[in-house]
C-alpha cells in the first residue's frame, strides 16, 4: 500500500500551515501489449547498503565458437545480461512474499519444483 500526499483544501487565513490529507491507495502494474519481455534461465543477485540487484541472462544450448572455448578453457561460461533490475531494499520482503505465494500456487496446481530439478 503506498501512500500519497495530496494538498487539503487551502485554507484562507493568513499565517496557517498548509495541512495534507494522506490517501491509501493500491498500486496495480497494468501489462501491456508493448511492455518488454524477457526469458531468462539464469539470474544472479547482488547488493549494496541501498539497493538489490537482479541481473538476468539467457543460456543457449548453442554457444558461439568463442563462448566454447572460453568455457572449456576457465570453466566459466560468461553470459552478457539481457536486463538489470535494481530494486530498493523495501521492496525486498514484499517480493519475497509475492514469490514464494506464486511458488506455493503453482506447485498445488502442477508439480513440486523441487521435483523439475
Amino acid at each position: 500500500m503506498a501512500k500519497i500526499k495530496k494538498p487539503a483544501p487551502k485554507i484562507h487565513n493568513k499565517g496557517s500551515a498548509q495541512e495534507t490529507l494522506e490517501v491509501a491507495v493500491k498500486i496495480n502494474a497494468d501489462s501491456l501489449m508493448n511492455t518488454p519481455e524477457y526469458y531468462v534461465n539464469h539470474i544472479e543477485v547482488a547488493y549494496s547498503a541501498f539497493d538489490f540487484t537482479l541481473i538476468a541472462a539467457k543460456a543457449t544450448a548453442m554457444l558461439s565458437t568463442e563462448q566454447t572455448e572460453q568455457a572449456v578453457k576457465t570453466g566459466k561460461l560468461l553470459l552478457e545480461p539481457s536486463v538489470q533490475i535494481i530494486l530498493p531494499v523495501n521492496v525486498m520482503p514484499g517480493l519475497i512474499k509475492a514469490l514464494q505465494t506464486q511458488m506455493d500456487k503453482y506447485e498445488e496446481n502442477y508439480t513440486k519444483i523441487s521435483s523439475l530439478q
